[in-house]
């Protein structure tokens, strides 16, 4: 899941390229292109120069509408003096392939030897993962690398519960530390400029009683917010509809462009549980981008 493959721009030539290659590589597949150079978009288009005018349009079309939601960033540097492949060599530790020129060979695996070989890329849309923030951190993490606005559904988060015993509301810890941690991942992205909650109103403003629980409510989504140094990032929330079929059960984080599915919620657990974790398909994806953005 998240495969990350480092492809030399100058290696796509044609139209068919690019459209073979989105099929393989996008979000909804669980699998990404390291954004290696920094320019890679431009390099791509630019190395386009023998298609006619036309083609190029839809080129660029394609590539805006398609391409582009697959691109993460990367930390690894980028020598201009230096050819692709010897800058590359430095992205194959977190990579699952390099894939550049028929030049290249034996060091990459020429693109269209990799458009054609399903061994090359390995199925990458879902995994079951632990129920810790680290692995719900992990998972998410190229969302909140190419999302703007994050949101998150869950019909059965909250953050404070009313404990019978005791008689007073405490924090809803298990939920609170998975919001700190993808909060926090947000953060470091600095992509991220809205993240919405979408919660059941009543699990989430029972435990405050009924003097005035969406004061409470917000005041402690404040308070998490600061915890995570995210002022910066517009927090919102929104209540669901079980009247619509996107309500009815739903458990997802999504972004502009891209969601994944939690079969469990975002619930934390004991080590040896397992949640769950999908790329949601764009036919999935749609409906959740119309009612929630």
């Amino acid at each position: 899941m998240n495969d990350v493959f480092g492809v030399d721009p100058g290696s796509l030539k044609s139209l068919r390229d690019l459209a073979d290659l989105i099929r393989i590589i996008s979000p909804s597949e669980g699998r990404f292109i390291s954004q290696f150079p920094e320019d890679w978009a431009n390099q791509l288009i630019g190395g386009m120069r023998q298609l006619s005018d036309l083609e190029r349009s839809r080129f660029v079309e394609l590539w805006v509408s398609k391409a582009r939601t697959g691109l993460l960033p990367t930390k690894v540097d980028f020598d201009p003096r230096m050819s692709w492949i010897e800058n590359a060599e430095r992205l194959r530790p977190i990579t699952r392939a390099l894939i550049g020129s028929e030049r290249d060979q034996p060091r990459v695996i020429p693109i269209e030897t990799a458009l054609v070989d399903p061994n090359v890329f390995p199925d990458a849309r879902s995994e079951y993962i632990g129920r810790t923030v680290e692995d719900y951190v992990r998972v998410v993490r190229p969302l909140l690398q190419i999302s703007s606005r994050v949101v998150l559904i869950d019909p059965y988060f909250r953050l404070s519960y009313f404990d019978q015993n005791l008689r007073e509301v405490r924090k809803a810890r298990r939920h609170q530390r998975s919001l700190k941690g993808i909060l926090e991942a947000s953060v470091a992205t600095q992509k991220v400029e809205v993240f919405c909650l979408v919660v059941d109103e009543e699990q989430a403003l029972r435990p405050y009683g009924e003097k005035d629980p969406e004061t409470a409510f917000e005041q402690e989504l404040s308070h998490i917010q600061a915890e995570c140094d995210a002022e910066h990032i517009q927090i919102e929330y929104q209540y669901l509809n079980r009247e619509s079929f996107t309500d009815q059960h739903p458990r997802y984080l999504i972004g502009n462009h891209a969601g994944l599915h939690f079969d469990w919620g975002f619930d934390t657990g004991d080590k040896s549980e397992r949640n769950l974790i999908s790329w949601l398909s764009e036919s999935a994806l749609t409906p959740l981008l119309e009612r929630f953005f």
